[in-house]
Parts: structure tokens; sequence; C-alpha cells
């Protein structure tokens, strides 16, 4: 099968909401890409009559003979269940709204406001942006250094691009993922699905976007996700970087769910 682009999007939507729309053309490749990208899911097409009468007949009946996460094919043709889908929490179907229809709340710039967060995968144009977000991460360091700005411009950009170079050519199987808040790039988020764990290679955000529970509510996330797929989350801080007070407050009571 020839790699999708919207895979990565696909399993990113399906750890963050219940229930996943997949609409597009007839003979488009939508049951190809969505059976590939979760091949452990059950799957049951409704184009077969069986199915449908059953889903249309008893339609709790129908969904509590899946153990685990499914695959609804042709679910349009059976609309009367999308009223009993609301309370189960493993589906993808091809019905309901898109991921990037996700709100998150913040209190910071824009009290009480009501702000889109999505997901996207990371494209050539966006290297001045990863560029931003890396050398964000080294400023408080950098400020230390008695280096003139362009030095320490130079420094920043060899720097990025080893770190770049270095996740593209060892870290497979890996979503790499710009984060846009109401549309606006925000972050990056790289995060690879292996066999017995979860990967969180690198969550970073704009200064101008922390403390406003972003990435509080992709953590939690993933550590759902994570739950349901009965998989550890693990992470690498260095232990003065702001940033492990975050993962330490999500952690909770969960020590054993987040690896740090």
């Amino acid at each position: 099968m020839i790699p999708r682009h919207l895979a990565p999007l696909l399993r990113t939507a399906a750890a963050q909401s219940p229930i996943v729309s997949v609409t597009g053309p007839r003979q488009s490749g939508k049951t190809t890409l969505v059976r590939a990208t979760f091949p452990a899911y059950d799957y049951v097409s409704l184009e077969a009559p069986d199915h449908r009468a059953f889903a249309l007949h008893d339609p709790r009946g129908f969904l509590r003979q899946f153990d685990g996460p499914v695959i609804l094919d042709e679910v349009q043709k059976t609309p009367e269940m999308s009223s009993y889908l609301q309370g189960v929490d493993w589906v993808i179907g091809e019905l309901f709204k898109n991921y990037h229809n996700r709100q998150i709340s913040t209190s910071k710039q824009r009290a009480e406001m009501t702000m889109t967060l999505g997901f996207r995968p990371i494209g050539p144009d966006d290297q001045a942006f990863l560029l931003e977000i890396y050398a964000s991460t080294r400023r408080e360091e950098l400020a230390l250094v008695d280096w003139d700005e362009d030095r320490k411009a130079r420094f920043l950009q060899m720097q990025f691009a080893a770190q770049h170079q270095y996740y593209q050519d060892y870290y497979t199987d890996t979503d790499f993922l710009i984060i846009p808040l109401d549309e606006l790039p925000v972050g990056r988020l790289y995060l690879a699905r292996w066999p017995g764990e979860i990967r969180i290679v690198d969550l970073s955000l704009l200064p101008a976007h922390r403390n406003a529970g972003i990435g509080t509510r992709i953590l939690s996330d993933m550590l759902a996700e994570a739950g349901r797929a009965g998989k550890p989350v693990r992470i690498h801080v260095e232990k003065l970087k702001p940033a492990l007070r975050l993962y330490l407050g999500v952690r909770g009571g969960r020590a054993r769910a987040l690896g740090l």
C-alpha cells in the first residue's frame, strides 16, 4: 500500500476523539486507509444486508458485540445508529465531525475563550517555524553564554539541523506534527507509537502559548490512548527544564503511566 499522508492524522484523531469520521468520494480508498492504519481493530461493513439489519433492529446489541475499537464501514446506511453511538468510546466510522473541530479552553491571553486545537504533518515550508520552536527551548541557557546574537543564531541553526536530521533518520514510525491553535502554528509534537510503548519524542510550544493548558490536554490524551492500548507513555525531560513541572503535574497519581 502506498503510504498515505492522512495516516498520522488519523491516528492522532483516534487518540483524541471517541468517534472519528472519514468521508470522501466512493472508491477513493477510505476503507483501505482506515484498515491499514488500525489493523488490530474489528471491522464490519454495513453494506452487508445481515449486518445492516442487525444494526437497525437492535443497535445496542449490535454495538455490544464488540469488545474493543471497531471500524464501521458504510455507516451512512444506518443513520438511526447515530443516537446510540453517543455513549460509545471506541468507534471509528464514516460519520460525525472531523477531529480539527476539537475544542480546548484556555484562560491565558484569551480568557474564557474557546480555541480550536489541531494537528498536521510537518512540511518543507515549516522549517523556519520549527527552528523558531527549537530556539525558544534553548533561550534560557544561551542567555548565560557570552556570545553575540549572530553567533547564537548560527549555533542554533546548526543544532536544530542536527536534531531534525537525527529524528528523521532514527525515529521511524513516528508522526511529526505541527500544533495549530486557531490555525496559527504554536508548537510541535513528535509522537512514536511503538509495540511496547508510546514515546513522546518531542512536545514543544512557543513561549507565548505555554502555561495555557495546551500541553496538559495533549498529555492527558496520550495517557488516555495508552491506557486503552495497555502501554506506558515515556518521555525524556532534563531535570532543570521548566517543562518537567508539566509532566509531573499531569502524571499525578499515574506515576507508572508516564515514564520520565
